[in-house]
């Protein structure tokens, strides 16, 4: 994961050198509202509500069905959902969202799918979490 990081958000690796502070590991279903303010990474599944004002990481074996609100994110895994990304995210080749996005920064790989509306640019509004 930091690897990935370093490379999505054009920093060196020594700087994303933090940890996650909340994993929601592979074999693990949340249902509900997870809104936090740390870092997060889902390798399982989660339906409802996922919301942080730092980054999250949807790893490729994760399935989330749910409306996700964050700073920064990576995905190459699935969202079914709307997702609304107050900075950067990146969407990896085998990344899908079904649901509408709106970033301020997309960068989208070969292969990856949005299905819904994409709205880029400076956002306003109040900040995650």
């Amino acid at each position: 994961i930091t690897s990935v990081m370093a490379k999505i958000f054009n920093a060196k690796e020594e700087t994303i050198h933090h940890q996650p502070q909340t994993v929601i590991g592979d074999g693990v279903r949340v249902e509900g509202k997870c809104i936090g303010t740390g870092h997060v990474t889902v390798r399982g599944e989660v339906v409802g509500t996922l919301k942080t004002s730092d980054d999250m990481v949807i790893e490729s074996s994760a399935k989330v069905e749910a409306d996700v609100e964050v700073n920064n994110l990576v995905v190459s895994g699935e969202i079914k959902g709307n997702v609304h990304c107050h900075g950067q995210l990146q969407l990896l080749a085998s990344g899908k969202i079904y649901g509408d996005v709106t970033t301020n920064i997309l960068s989208v790989e070969t292969g990856a799918l949005i299905k819904g509306q994409c709205t880029t640019g400076a956002q306003t509004g109040d900040s995650a979490a």
